[in-house]
């Protein structure tokens, strides 16, 4: 396995409390933790710093940038034309933001989250860190890795898709049970009866108290029937509308990512709904192309990486959160214009950061994390790193950028503000009505009162260490076991004898007659102990199963010995394993869909205008009772497999219909495997087809009937009562049913007549 490239040092030892320029450059602002210092031009050095440039270090290494004579020129020109610009000014809030913000990345550092991040990256990546790479190259061994860590977190996150990613929803839009009945229904119940009584009062008859209260309560009762059943239709209607939002803001994308890091990471992040501006592109008829802007609903799946909290948080909904952006020049040039953007400080961050970008170095570990990602050369990465917080500010900080609807200096306001370096270029009232973070945070293995639970390689490194090491002793025992070793005795091998072997090699040695049974060339084989180590490969991979709770079974491995040989057993054990699936499922229940549903809810019921939803709606997560109800269906269909494994029930199935059986269950239990359809099996082939239908009868024959709706006589034999006929609307004679009464006063033939009702009033006399 490759190294990885070392990182390089940050222009500000982080481990430093000096926050002052870098030695060698132009001096200005330095935001403390940055990759490179920015200067007080637009990111260029000056023609005097140029040639006192001291090189980065690269963990003891030199490295210095070679300048050309026309870059030189080039640069000295233009930081020449930049010479007048102001030095960048922190503002109150730009120094409140960024004191919380260097805060929180002390504290994730200080409690050892990064380290436990990175050796999770590397978990899942099979990569070993730089120290126990040296110490292998040093042995001079085996730097094979045991990817088993990486099929456990995927196995994880394709039942977790299988949960939350189907065909069925894992939430849903329940009616009310007790909906109000709307003003107008109540008003036209009470004049209804006013009304009924004013008519008994009328004709004489008095009407009690009693009567009145229970007529009342009968016409309330079928009211709310009503609107029990109009709620229910309306919100099946709704959950479609709630769903084609989330589906257009791309939310199950952002899920499925999220999903990929629940297993590995401490914990992971989903956020929205962030409202932006989408552009689409309709073609009409005549070959018109029209582009079509409309705000929408979105959500990101945020890397753990890029996201810290305040120091100390123990729950998401009262913390501060910071997360770190990457901008393009093009993304902060889109940005002039909008309401409550900064334009001053937007062309500023253009000007000063479009060719070199501005980088936010605030973890040792920033380059492996690039290495393993894919963006190797991120020291040539020129996009523009911004911080996202969002939390409560008091309102004296809020004064200088005219933020409206402050009244009080002295009261916390819950705001949202970006800023790069050291200027803030929006800020603005968060318009949450609950005055919620829109992050959502969970974890595969939630550790009460702390956002930062456990991963899968976190509850497991310490096996996987073990488990790699006994692969790195079988690889080296196999490899030097496979062939003899070579013993020369050079005392008796003639000078000048070659010692390299092949066949039919001849050998020129001088004997030694004291010594009849000397050789000079001999061999021994070294003793092969693989299976005795694999023994114990098998048993830690095993102990690796237990602590993860993702067997391999649930990920197509063979289910072994003992109970999982047969189809209970191995329904009893894949039993087992789901429970720890439906804590998971709970936990994304809990801490993702409900509060992000109710955000949702929330600002839906803010903005839209066709009244899509009642606002007595409840919000169910069902992600749980799905896990369940998978883990029921699966042991019913292993029961049913296990019941059709009989050679006469599947002679009466045949290969076709087995073919989807197995197809079925492979895909409930997550394994990603094509059975062989009958027509690919030996002998198999199409079912042969179904025999063509009978033709159709003949039609009766045609009635004629005149204007006014007269039947010839030659065809009213057929249609009088006992004629075994009726009378159709197309004029033809339809024969009746065996013992079905003509039609009656219900006007269906075969029908009996429904009784004749006169209407009645529903309150009785006083006697």
């Amino acid at each position: 396995m490759a190294g990885i490239p070392p990182p390089p040092t940050s222009t500000l030892d982080t481990n430093s409390n000096s926050n002052g320029p870098t030695p060698g450059m132009a001096t200005g602002a330095n935001i403390g933790n940055s990759a490179r210092a920015p200067n007080i031009g637009a990111g260029v050095f000056l023609a005097s710093d140029l040639k006192n440039l001291t090189p980065m270090k690269h963990q003891g290494r030199g490295l210095l940038r070679v300048v050309g004579n026309d870059e030189m020129v080039a640069a000295d020109k233009k930081s020449q034309s930049l010479a007048n610009l102001n030095e960048m000014v922190m503002t109150e809030l730009a120094k409140y933001v960024r004191d919380r913000f260097e805060k929180a990345v002390r504290h994730r550092r200080t409690i050892f989250v990064d380290d436990q991040l990175i050796a999770a990256m590397r978990a899942y990546n099979g990569q070993y860190d730089a120290t126990k790479l040296a110490e292998i190259r040093k042995f001079g061994g085996s730097e094979v890795y045991s990817r088993q860590m990486t099929m456990k977190c995927r196995g994880a996150t394709a039942l977790l898709r299988n949960v939350y990613m189907n065909s069925d929803r894992p939430w849903r839009l329940e009616p009310t049970t007790d909906p109000a009945v709307p003003d107008r229904i109540d008003w036209k119940i009470k004049n209804l009866i006013i009304a009924e009584v004013q008519h008994m009062n009328a004709q004489g008859q008095k009407v009690s108290q009693d009567q009145i209260i229970a007529r009342e309560k009968v016409l309330y009762e079928a009211a709310k029937l009503n609107e029990r059943r109009k709620a229910a239709a309306e919100a099946v209607e709704a959950q479609r509308k709630i769903d084609e939002i989330l589906e257009k803001g791309k939310f199950y994308q952002a899920l499925s990512d999220f999903l990929a890091d629940l297993p590995v990471y401490k914990y992971a992040v989903i956020r929205g709904p962030t409202t932006r501006k989408h552009s689409t592109l309709k073609w009409e008829k005549g070959g018109k192309l029209h582009k079509i802007e409309e705000a929408r609903f979105f959500w990101d799946r945020v890397s753990p990486w890029d996201v810290w909290f305040s120091p100390g948080a123990t729950d998401i909904e009262n913390t501060e959160v910071f997360e770190r952006q990457r901008l393009s020049v093009n993304d902060f040039y889109n940005m002039i214009g909008l309401p409550g953007y900064r334009e001053d400080d937007i062309r500023d961050i253009i000007a000063s950061y479009e060719t070199r970008g501005f980088k936010e170095w605030i973890q040792i570990f920033d380059y492996e994390r690039a290495f393993m990602e894919g963006r190797n050369n991120v020291l040539d990465d020129s996009f523009i790193n911004a911080i996202e917080f969002n939390g409560f500010i008091l309102g004296r900080y809020l004064k200088e950028y005219n933020v409206p609807g402050i009244e009080d200096p002295l009261k916390p306001y819950f705001v949202t503000c970006w800023m790069v370096d050291r200027r803030i270029f929006k800020v603005m009232l968060n318009p949450s009505p609950r005055q919620r973070v829109p992050y959502y945070v969970t974890s595969f293995d939630l550790q009460p009162g702390s956002l930062y639970g456990n991963g899968i390689p976190g509850l497991a490194n310490d096996l996987t260490d073990v488990i790699n090491a006994c692969l790195r002793a079988v690889v080296n025992n196999v490899s030097i076991s496979s062939g003899p070793q070579v013993v020369y005795n050079y005392d008796m091998i003639a000078p000048g004898q070659d010692t390299q072997l092949r066949p039919w090699k001849e050998w020129a040695y001088v004997g030694d007659p004291s010594m009849p049974n000397a050789k000079p060339v001999d061999f021994f084989s070294p003793q092969d102990n693989s299976a005795a180590i694999m023994q114990v490969f098998d048993k830690f991979s095993t102990l690796l199963d237990d602590v993860s709770t993702i067997p391999r079974y649930l990920t197509g491995g063979g289910a072994g010995s003992g109970a999982g040989r047969t189809a209970s057993g191995l329904s009893m054990l894949i039993n087992n394993a789901n429970k720890t699936l439906q804590n998971v499922a709970d936990n994304i229940d809990n801490n993702v869909f409900e509060p992000m549903l109710t955000q949702l809810y929330d600002y839906v019921m803010l903005t839209d205008d066709t009244q899509m939803l009642r606002g007595d709606e409840n919000i169910v997560v069902d992600g749980v009772r799905q896990a369940a109800k998978q883990e029921q269906d699966l042991t019913k269909q292993l029961q049913f497999l296990q019941l059709v494994n009989n050679p006469n029930y599947q002679a009466m199935l045949g290969p076709s219909e087995t073919s989807v059986l197995l197809q079925a269950i492979a895909d409930n239990l997550g394994i990603e495997i094509n059975v062989k359809q009958s027509a690919a099996l030996p002998g198999g082939g199409a079912p042969p087809p179904p025999p063509p239908p009978p033709p159709p009868p003949p039609p009766p024959p045609r009635v004629n009937i005149n204007l006014q709706g007269q039947v010839p006589p030659q065809a009213a034999a057929g249609l009088v009562p006992g004629g075994g006929g009726s009378f159709n609307p197309a004029g033809h004679q339809t024969p009746m049913p065996s013992g079905a009464a003509p039609a009656g006063a219900g006007g269906h033939q075969g029908v009996p007549p429904a009784p004749q009702v006169t209407p009645q009033n529903n309150f009785r006399p006083v006697a």
